[in-house]
């Protein structure tokens, strides 16, 4: 589910590990569905955790692809960036939960 305010599309989709290298600490998967009114959509996310003081540093990319006729620019950006917020926010929980 993703969105904008009160409004909400549901996606259904898949999501597939591509790489992972606990050697270097990377990984990359791809997630890809579709929603009412919006296009198949393909998301690319690639990570790295890299040492970074008493810490770690995590960066995280993501390549979106729409395939199809878009509805509107203006509703993916939101709803994109909906999707990269909850997933952020999902992870940071996540790992401030965790005791080393």
């Amino acid at each position: 589910m993703a969105g904008v305010g009160p409004f909400r599309i549901t996606y259904a989709g898949t999501g597939h590990i591509e790489d992972s290298d606990p050697g270097s600490r990377a990984a990359s998967l791809t997630i890809t569905g579709a929603g009412a009114g919006m296009p198949r959509t393909r998301v690319r996310m690639s990570m790295v955790i890299s040492p970074d003081g008493p810490g770690a540093e995590l960066r995280m990319s993501f390549r979106v692809t729409l395939m199809g006729k878009l509805a509107s620019r203006g509703l993916v950006d939101l709803v994109v960036a909906d999707v990269l917020d909850r997933t952020v926010r999902r992870i940071k929980v996540h790992l401030e939960a965790r005791t080393y």
